[in-house]
């Protein structure tokens, strides 16, 4: 049977209760034929010399990328971004990028700046891991002596010192001592057992009188003063140090003196 749609009726034998069940059946698409080109495989030969072609260029850009790279740092004094060069065949995706990028920039103290680690202050290293400190921290003199009053209050001496490496390892400029880590010290006081009659501050090697106790009038103080290092969490290394023989005289008839009077 066939529909005014051209849709073809089929019509099924009759099941297990008589009844005689039709179903649509859409007609087929009708089949065309085209007319293709007949195929052609490439000979073996120029197939050969068209990978070695491609090979040849991936070699090239793989080995100059980075010297361009270089050559741009360096003349125009700016970063360079070097890119990556796929071999033929080789699928790159953002994971493998980024992979190479986050081997490329391991500085663990310091930047990197597309050629190389630049390192912080005192870190050496092509990874910026190897700590230095190159000079020992040295007292401007190792002999003092001090005259003062017995009801002497406030600052009684101040200790100076320098680090060679301040200037040499690290770059002179504004800051504090902690950009130049290798180049920080501290102060000690060492007394006689019992002797508390005067205090040091550690950061500035400022000496000062502790008022609980009193000077005994002429009466010469003996102390050592060290200058040390600051070693690095995580760091082992020597502890460089220096120190200072510094004797403060209680003048009984201690006089203090303005020059402008």
């Amino acid at each position: 049977m066939r529909r005014n749609d051209n849709t073809h009726l089929h019509i099924n034998s009759p099941d297990k209760e008589g009844v005689i069940r039709m179903r649509a059946l859409r007609p087929s698409p009708p089949i065309t034929t085209q007319n293709h080109a007949p195929i052609t495989k490439m000979p073996r030969q120029e197939e050969e010399q068209q990978t070695q072609q491609q090979q040849q260029q991936y070699n090239s850009a793989a080995a100059l990328s980075p010297l361009f790279c270089l050559l741009a740092s360096i003349v125009f004094s700016t970063f360079c971004i070097q890119s990556t060069v796929a071999a033929p065949g080789t699928r790159v995706t953002s994971s493998t990028v980024s992979l190479q990028i986050t081997n490329d920039t391991k500085c663990l103290h310091g930047h990197y700046n597309a050629v190389r680690c630049i390192c912080d202050p005192c870190w050496e290293g092509e990874d910026c891991s190897e700590y230095v400190d190159y000079y020992s921290p040295r007292f401007l003199i190792h002999s003092a002596s001090v005259v003062v009053a017995t009801n002497v209050s406030g600052t009684v001496y101040r200790a100076w010192s320098t680090d060679g490496d301040l200037g040499l390892t690290c770059p002179l400029g504004p800051g504090e001592s902690a950009r130049c880590p290798c180049a920080a010290v501290r102060y000690q006081l060492f007394a006689r057992p019992g002797d508390y009659h005067f205090t040091i501050d550690t950061a500035t090697g400022i000496l000062s009188r502790n008022l609980k106790f009193q000077l005994e009038p002429s009466k010469t103080y003996s102390y050592k003063l060290l200058v040390r290092s600051v070693p690095v969490q995580g760091i082992s290394h020597d502890i460089q140090y220096d120190l200072l023989d510094l004797g403060i005289y209680v003048s009984p008839d201690y006089i203090r003196k303005i020059p402008w009077t």
